[in-house]
């Protein structure tokens, strides 16, 4: 690896993904390291998030990075607790399943790729909530000294921007607009924050592609490969039937208006 140079060894590294998770940060510090100072060392991102699906907007903010300066995504599902009480969104996947959404959905680009978290989990978690705590855990573990930057989705950025935690946490980043870049006068100086476009002409939403993938239209928002795990994960298998549900009984009650105003008479 000495002899070859940091970009070209980025196909390795979700070659090593395969490996334990308790090899993989030592090679990746291998891979890391440039092996004279005459090379560029590789600008890392990492992109954090619920990722409950995956689904095709999150692989853009990637690619934006990637466009934008950065030479690979590590992807970081946060490890919120889904049976929490004051979660009251019952349909809201495990972390366990949210890992598995990413890796499907990234599993066909070579510079992206979900961060393996060793068999003790994350070293950090519960100490300064779940965000921080997978953002301390890579850093930790990869190159501490090394400088990465934060890649964000823009309504990810504003409620942290909102929660005062952008100071608290300084770091460069990298926020991805979904319709087009932002004045920067209602997000304050922040000479270390690069506001970009997500070049898309829509919103996707997981929410709408899943109620998509209750009626039966084609959730094209999701990769195929994520869009049969959600249809096979418990949790969404009772979303997609009470949304199904719902749906049938506001057709039922539309039938049922549209024939009163017709005839005078509901059925």
């Amino acid at each position: 690896l000495s002899q070859i140079s940091p970009k070209a060894r980025l196909p390795f590294i979700k070659h090593l993904s395969k490996i334990e998770p308790e090899k993989f940060d030592q090679q990746m510090k291998t891979l890391l390291s440039p092996s004279n100072s005459q090379q560029p060392a590789l600008r890392l991102g990492y992109f954090t998030g619920e990722f409950g699906p995956f689904h095709k907007g999150h692989l853009n903010v990637a690619e934006q990075g990637l466009q934008n300066g950065l030479d690979f995504v590590f992807l970081l599902p946060t490890p919120h607790v889904a049976n929490d009480p004051k979660v009251k969104n019952f349909y809201r996947p495990e972390w366990q399943e949210r890992i598995a959404f990413s890796q499907a959905g990234s599993a066909s680009h070579p510079n992206v790729m979900v961060f393996p978290r060793t068999s003790k989990g994350y070293k950090f978690v519960g100490r300064k909530g779940a965000l921080w705590s997978v953002i301390d855990d890579l850093e930790a573990r990869l190159l501490p000294e090394k400088p990465m930057t934060h890649l964000m989705g823009g309504d990810s950025f504003y409620r942290v921007l909102d929660r005062n935690l952008i100071e608290k946490y300084p770091r460069s980043r990298i926020v991805v607009e979904r319709f087009g870049v932002p004045s920067l006068s209602h997000t304050g100086p922040y000479p270390d924050i690069k506001f970009v476009d997500s070049g898309l002409n829509q919103m996707v939403s997981a929410t709408e592609a899943l109620q998509k993938l209750a009626i039966g239209l084609d959730a094209n928002e999701f990769h195929s490969d994520v869009k049969r795990l959600v249809e096979k994960t418990p949790r969404y298998v009772k979303h997609l039937e009470h949304t199904r549900k719902s749906y049938e009984g506001m057709k039922q009650n539309l039938a049922m208006l549209e024939n009163k105003e017709r005839t005078g008479v509901a059925i």
